[in-house]
């Protein structure tokens, strides 16, 4: 393992990627705001598919392909950029970072604004933002059929469902979240990938009211057979294990976890949240560099990202 250092001379792009049931234009009021502030800054504002429909029925892996093409078909990201998700956005950079930093445009900092980023459960206990509690008839339609193939494929939040009371279930089926989790078996592109980034931001709030449980925008998540205690990223066995990087990030003190104490739709106009917590985690001049793992990541990142200056 060895100390890479590297000086960034200049701002890079930032990406944004809107929330589920959204569309682009919705990120318009922070991006409006950043752009304000720095009007030099090259900001991207990316869409999936034809936008609030197919953050449904597109599966995860789908919409972050979507993605994948806006940023890679920018030629001001190929040197790098700054990922920026809000709510199911965030976890889609998540899914770009760890599948794709190593052959796509690579992101060099990953921002997650309230993202359910360690996944999602709303069952009959829960209050869930729209319905409150789930009427049981549709909680137990949800868990018999969240896990199949059909749903996996087809329905975009069956991708980071975790359901406390099928963890098995969720461990051997999950398309998306158990598998970028390394939680069965480690893929170490995986977990380079995730380590790839200078820093990883979490923005999250108790005050949320939408994200369940709110604690998984800092990769907590439900304890078995429970929806309501909470097992906090340290305490957690990927964290433990460090089964795609979190350990080690956070030991290195690349991860920032930030109370907004927002709720989960304040963050789309408040001016507040940009000037200062969001803004300021925007700026490279920042970036330095960090130890990694030169001879197990035999990628072109080896010597394009990390040995030159950007």
């Amino acid at each position: 393992m060895i100390l890479m250092n590297f000086v960034v001379q200049q701002q890079v792009p930032i990406v944004f990627m809107h929330s589920f049931m959204s569309y682009a234009w919705m990120m318009n009021g922070i991006i409006s705001k950043i752009q304000k502030i720095n009007p030099d800054w090259d900001l991207i504002n990316c869409e999936v598919g034809n936008g609030a429909l197919d953050t449904f029925f597109m599966s995860i892996d789908q919409q972050t392909d979507e993605l994948a093409k806006c940023i890679n078909n920018d030629p001001r990201t190929h040197d790098g950029f700054i990922g920026v998700g809000y709510s199911n956005g965030a976890f889609l950079m998540r899914n770009y970072l760890q599948k794709y930093n190593h052959v796509k445009a690579p992101m060099l900092r990953y921002v997650s604004i309230a993202g359910p980023v360690a996944g999602f459960f709303c069952g009959v206990d829960s209050n869930c933002w729209l319905f409150r509690k789930f009427p049981k008839f549709l909680s137990k339609y949800i868990k018999s059929h969240v896990y199949t193939q059909q749903y996996q494929e087809n329905i975009g939040p069956a991708g980071f469902w975790r359901d406390p009371y099928q963890l098995d279930t969720f461990y051997a089926n999950s398309s998306v979240l158990s598998q970028i989790d390394n939680s069965i078996s480690v893929n170490s592109t995986y977990k380079l990938n995730f380590m790839s980034v200078d820093r990883i931001v979490l923005f999250g709030s108790p005050r949320d009211g939408l994200i369940q449980p709110w604690q998984s925008s800092w990769f907590g998540v439900m304890k078995n057979n429970s929806e309501h205690s909470i097992v906090n990223m340290q305490s957690r066995f990927e964290y433990i294990s460090d089964s795609f990087g979190l350990r080690t990030m956070n030991e290195q003190s690349r991860i920032r976890i930030i109370d907004t104490n927002l709720t989960h739709l304040q963050y789309m106009w408040s001016g507040k949240f940009v000037n200062d917590f969001l803004e300021p985690e925007l700026r490279m001049e920042a970036l330095r560099g960090w130890w990694f793992h030169q001879n197990e990541y035999k990628t072109r990142m080896d010597y394009s990202l990390f040995s030159r200056k950007i």
